[in-house]
């Protein structure tokens, strides 16, 4: 009897070892990326790639002018909204594109999601009228860079 219980485990294990290296490799290639105005940054934000696009600038400059689809959840300085908000929208493995003034809230979104165990988050490191204008939108009232850098 004790031959069959090991013959199982020669079986069972081989199987479970695939499985842990197929998750580690697939972990491994899903990180996200950093986007700049150079990226094809309209193909990425219109494609019909399923994404959540979360827009961290402040409420009155998102209901101006924003990007269709995207939803806003403004950056506080410690980041609580976005992490208590992100489950809404978004699950671990999710294709996450963040966007922002200048960059710089979306790059620290991005720490903190990636921090918190999200796999495929992505930050676009421009300002947002540069992003407005490629995106050909007209009102590009709202996308002023914003004075974050000043507040650290």
């Amino acid at each position: 009897m004790e031959t069959g219980k090991t013959k199982i485990l020669l079986i069972i294990l081989p199987i479970v070892l695939t499985l842990v290296l197929i998750a580690a490799v697939f972990l491994a290639t899903h990180t996200g990326h950093i986007f700049t105005i150079r990226d094809d940054l309209s193909g990425i934000l219109l494609s019909q790639q399923k994404k959540v696009i979360i827009d961290l600038r402040d409420n009155p400059d998102y209901e101006i002018t924003h990007i269709e689809s995207s939803v806003n959840i403004p950056l506080d300085d410690e980041g609580e909204w976005l992490l208590k908000k992100i489950p809404e929208y978004a699950g671990r493995f999710t294709n996450i594109i963040l966007v922002c003034y200048s960059g710089k809230r979306a790059a620290t979104g991005y720490n903190l999601l990636k921090k918190a165990g999200y796999f495929n988050v992505n930050c676009v490191v421009a300002d947002f009228e540069d992003i407005c204008k490629e995106l050909g939108y007209e009102n590009l009232k709202g996308a002023e860079i914003c004075d974050c850098y000043k507040k650290h």
